[in-house]
């Protein structure tokens, strides 16, 4: 400080020493500080009462101004207002525009036969699936005297005849190519094999079972009960019973 008062002017001594009155009397800066702190603090809290009270006072306003404006619209009354019809006159259009909106509901067109010919395939029956079984019904119609019924199942290819009068029931495979009758009357059951052309004919009621192989004209009768096999050759007719108990062979030769 005295090197401040040497280097200074002399007028400009009675400045210094105000300066240094002054700040010997004030009161230090950080009580200063403190004090103005607190008087924020206390601002910033009636500034945060005040926006509540504003926001509070705002949403009660916006209450009011609805409540005002329904009992207005309440209160008023409704004129209907009169029709008024307008005439709009069509503008001619020339050819060039006629071809453009004819070509675009030509294209509408196939958009639609497109869509029911795609509905057809997903959704609907071939008509060549319908003439067949129309057929089909004409046929089984013109069998109604022996009162045939046939049932054609194509997945699995099997063919059934039911003759109802005599009761019979016949069973087509074509893949294996059998052919099974059924009689339930008499419980007879008849297998046919074209593939090596054997006829199976199986009577259960006295467990009969008969072997027809037609290429060498072979006729073998098997009767289980009594364990015999009998067997028929017509070409030399030769007719061989065999009895298997008692291992014995008897060969009868009519001629």
């Amino acid at each position: 400080m005295s090197y401040l008062l040497d280097t200074q002017k002399p007028s400009q001594h009675k400045v210094l020493y105000h300066h240094i009155d002054n700040l010997s009397e004030n009161p230090s800066t950080s009580d200063k500080l403190k004090s103005e702190e607190k008087r924020v603090e206390t601002l910033e809290r009636e500034a945060r009462h005040l926006l509540d009270e504003n926001a509070r006072l705002t949403e009660l306003l916006r209450e009011e101004e609805l409540r005002a404006a329904e009992e207005l619209e309440a209160n008023i009354t409704v004129e209907p207002q009169a029709k008024v019809s307008v005439h709009i006159e069509e503008v001619p259009k020339d050819l060039e525009e006629q071809v453009e909106e004819l070509h675009a509901q030509i294209l509408a067109q196939l958009d639609c036969i497109d869509d029911i010919k795609r509905h057809q395939k997903e959704y609907c029956v071939p008509i060549t699936v319908c003439q067949h079984l129309e057929q089909c019904i004409k046929e089984t119609e013109k069998t109604t005297d022996c009162d045939y019924t046939i049932l054609k199942i194509p997945d699995c290819d099997y063919t059934i005849l039911k003759i109802p009068d005599c009761d019979y029931t016949i069973l087509k495979i074509p893949d294996c190519d059998y052919t099974i009758l059924k009689i339930p009357d008499c419980d007879y059951t008849i297998l046919k094999i074209p593939g090596c052309d054997y006829t199976i004919l199986k009577i259960p009621g006295c467990d009969y079972t008969i072997l027809k192989i037609p290429g060498c004209d072979y006729t073998i009768l098997k009767i289980p009960d009594c364990d015999y096999t009998i067997l028929k050759i017509p070409g030399c007719d030769y007719t061989t019973l065999k009895i298997p108990d008692c291992d014995c062979t008897i060969l009868k030769i009519k001629n």
